[in-house]
C-alpha cells in the first residue's frame, strides 16, 4: 500500500466520524426545547408517607415501642432520652401530617410527664432534688406556654395547668423569704413542742402529789 492509499483512508475514516451539519442542527435543538425540570406531581404525598412510615417503624417495633409505652420507662431509664426524641417528632408532625391541634400534642405530653411523677414517687424512684428540679420545670416550659396561647386552651385545660404548677412550686428553689417562714414555721412547732412537755410534766407531777397525799390520809 502507496502512502498515498493510506492518506486517502484516513481521510474517509475522518468524513465518516464527524456528524453532518443537518445531524448536528437537530440535536442542538432538540436539547434546547427539552424540560429543565422533572415535574413530581407526588411530592408531598411522598413525603407524608415516608414521614408516617419511620414514625409508625420507630414507634412500632422493638425496643422503641417498649420506650415509648412502657411504664418502666422513667427519667433513671437509659432508655428515656428515646421516649423524648419520639415525643418531639410526634410534636412536630402531629399538627400537619395527623390534622392535630398543637395544644391537644403538648397536653399529651404533659400528662404523661404528670403519670411518670406518679410513677416515680409510687415506685420509690425519684432522683436527686437537682434533677427533679430540672426535669419539672423543662416539662413545663416546653408544654405550657402552648396551653396557656389562648382564653379557651387556659379553661380547657385548666386542672392539668394547676397540677403542674403544683409540681413546680413543690421542686423548686425555695426563696429567702420561704427559707426565713419555713426557719419560723419549724421554731414555732418546736416551741409548742416543749410547751406540751412541760405541761404534760406539770399535770404527771400533780398526779404524783395527789396520789401521796391520798395515801398520807388513808392512813
Amino acid at each position: 500500500m502507496t502512502l498515498w492509499h493510506l492518506k486517502w483512508r484516513l481521510y474517509r475514516l475522518r468524513q465518516r466520524a464527524k456528524p453532518s451539519a443537518l445531524f448536528a442542527s437537530t440535536l442542538e435543538q432538540r436539547f434546547q426545547t427539552a424540560p429543565t425540570t422533572v415535574r413530581r406531581p407526588f411530592t408531598f404525598v411522598m413525603k407524608f408517607a415516608t414521614v408516617m412510615g419511620v414514625l409508625a417503624l420507630v414507634i412500632g417495633v422493638g425496643t422503641s415501642g417498649y420506650a415509648y409505652a412502657s411504664d418502666d420507662v422513667l427519667p433513671d431509664h437509659p432508655l428515656y432520652g428515646l421516649r423524648t426524641t419520639i415525643e418531639q417528632a410526634e410534636a412536630r408532625i402531629a399538627p400537619t401530617m395527623l390534622r392535630q391541634a398543637p395544644d391537644e400534642v403538648r397536653a399529651k405530653i404533659l400528662q404523661r410527664r404528670i403519670k411518670e411523677l406518679r410513677l416515680m414517687r409510687a415506685k420509690e424512684r425519684l432522683m436527686k432534688k437537682e434533677r427533679m428540679q430540672a426535669f419539672v420545670q423543662k416539662a413545663h416550659d416546653e408544654n405550657v406556654p402552648t396551653l396557656e396561647h389562648t382564653t379557651d386552651t387556659r379553661m380547657k385545660y385548666a386542672p392539668l395547668l394547676k397540677e403542674v404548677d403544683e409540681e413546680v412550686a413543690h421542686w423548686k428553689e425555695p426563696s429567702e423569704d420561704e427559707r426565713r417562714k419555713t426557719r419560723e414555721e419549724a421554731q414555732a412547732r418546736a416551741e409548742r413542742r416543749a410547751e406540751e412537755s412541760r405541761e404534760q410534766l406539770e399535770r404527771a407531777k400533780k398526779e404524783r402529789l395527789e396520789r401521796v397525799r391520798e395515801q398520807r390520809e388513808g392512813r
